[in-house]
């Protein structure tokens, strides 16, 4: 990692461009940041598509989202690997790709390897205090996120989640010097899984049948018919999953009646992320954050055919991310070249002048100098594939997405112009030498990433899963999992 030191002269000629906005106070004080370990909240919201953030759409749907925007950083081309929790996170977890960590299966495949150290790890051995709240089964310590937690905890199941994230995270800094944190930073990090399809009755024990669930004040327009999204005993995720798996064809009315359940959970979330931020703020501690927001994966509205979130389409993969850095240092200033989930790693640790003994190259890199301006394209292979499925793969070379499926079919679509890739351009002739380029290079990075790989195990037995139980599979399929 570069370190990050500079001379006053260095910091006056930086902020030039931004004297008119920033008194010579408010630079010193941006300054002194360097080099302290400041508090991490690192949120992962579940099923987030980034059509929800207010920079891909006409209304704001969530205006405190939008607020959080204009203190951070904000990247508008994220792709995540794949729509799944698991692999995504990890990656997030370890900066690197999905081929290298290997932390893929749900069930019978391996574990995070010992020698790949995660964020959490690292922190704690700079100082930090470490603190983890979450409720995904896929984010279980069976497959290697509680590695460097002091405290890692499943908030429980149910049909929303944020107000007790919210708790849990508003009792930790406020209790911090009784519990004996007072002296140390913390890493918190929080998923919030309200946007997620939903449990019906089995699972919670109160009546549900919405595949997704919000309060009544939040849904109130929407008219709901348990009909809808019921087939026999099944509800909810359950309803939808079996749709998935039949191919069942929903009416129009059907799907657009889904999406706005699902974008009226979005104001639930939202108005609960600003009490977050509200209450950050009241006691003074946001602005002295390190705040990291972004999503493992979208969902599917039927735009490609099918719905929950399997395939490595854009509506899947494309996905926010907003980071606030300390003091507000580059608020508002958008990004907008591509971005994968194995960069936040470095990122973090770029900007606090840790450096750290990885076992081999990272494959995410420090967004740091695009954000200062200092490098203005970048050449980045996104790589991608359908859920607990290799054969199926994608690859972002922006602004191209290159899907090659499992039963061969090439689709290629040009991002810039066709954001929802509705416009398949791999049989046009003019894009064949291009088609060809990127297959090649699919190819590459894929033997780059799997070599890497085997050199990981080469020193470290891998451990491989159980398979799941009885009643840990029925909890997974009531959340729309095969």
């Amino acid at each position: 990692m570069r370190v990050r030191r500079c001379l006053l002269v260095f910091v006056v000629l930086f902020y030039g461009c931004f004297a008119e906005h920033m008194n010579e106070q408010q630079l010193e004080e941006i300054e002194s940041t360097r080099g302290k370990l400041p508090d991490i909240l690192f949120i992962s919201i579940d099923t987030m598509r980034a059509d929800l953030w207010h920079f891909f759409r006409d209304n704001s749907l969530m205006p405190r989202l939008q607020d959080i925007s204009n203190m951070s950083v904000n990247f508008l081309n994220v792709y995540a690997a794949t729509g799944f929790t698991l692999p995504t996170h990890m990656s997030m977890f370890t900066g690197l790709s999905f081929y290298v960590h290997g932390v893929i299966y749900a069930e019978r495949g391996p574990a995070l390897l010992q020698n790949i150290p995660t964020i959490a790890q690292i922190l704690k051995t700079h100082g930090y205090r470490t603190f983890g709240f979450y409720h995904n089964y896929f984010l279980r310590p069976r497959y290697g996120f509680a590695k460097g937690f002091d405290f890692y905890m499943d908030i429980g199941r149910g049909l929303t989640f944020a107000q007790r994230i919210n708790d849990s995270i508003s009792y930790l800094l406020s209790e911090r010097s009784r519990l004996g944190y007072g002296d140390s930073p913390l890493f918190i990090f929080a998923h919030y899984m309200d946007l997620h399809s939903d449990f019906d009755k089995d699972m919670v024990g109160v009546e549900n049948f919405l595949p997704y669930y919000s309060y009544f004040p939040y849904r109130k327009d929407i008219k709901v018919d348990r009909s809808e999204f019921c087939w026999k005993e099944l509800c909810a995720s359950r309803w939808l999953l079996e749709v998935v798996k039949k191919g069942i064809k929903l009416p129009k009315s059907t799907v657009v009646k889904m999406k706005r359940l699902y974008e009226a959970q979005a104001v639930y979330l939202d108005e609960r992320l600003g009490d977050l931020f509200g209450y950050l703020n009241a006691e003074g501690l946001l602005d002295d954050m390190f705040v990291i927001i972004t999503a493992d994966h979208g969902e599917e509205f039927g735009e490609h055919g099918s719905f929950l979130h399997n395939r490595p389409y854009v509506e899947n993969i494309h996905v926010p991310l907003l980071i606030k850095f300390p003091k507000n240092r580059w608020a508002g200033k958008v990004i907008e070249i591509p971005v994968g989930h194995e960069d936040i790693l470095p990122t973090i640790l770029d900007y606090l002048n840790i450096t750290y003994d990885f076992p081999l190259k990272l494959d995410g890199e420090s967004l740091i100098p695009w954000i200062e301006s200092i490098t203005p394209k970048r050449d980045v292979a996104i790589l991608g594939h359908k859920k607990e499925n290799l054969n199926f793969r994608s690859m972002i070379v922006y602004p191209y997405h290159l899907i090659i499926k499992d039963d061969g079919l090439v689709e290629l679509f040009d991002l810039s112009s066709d954001r929802m890739e509705q416009n398949n351009l791999a049989s046009d002739k003019s894009f064949k030498d291009l088609l060809d380029n990127l297959k090649k290079r699919l190819d590459l990075e894929i033997s780059v990433k799997l070599e890497k790989r085997k050199k990981l195990l080469a020193v470290t037995e891998p451990q491989f899963l159980d398979e799941l139980d009885r009643m840990e599979k029925r909890a997974i399929e009531a959340l729309g999992y095969k």
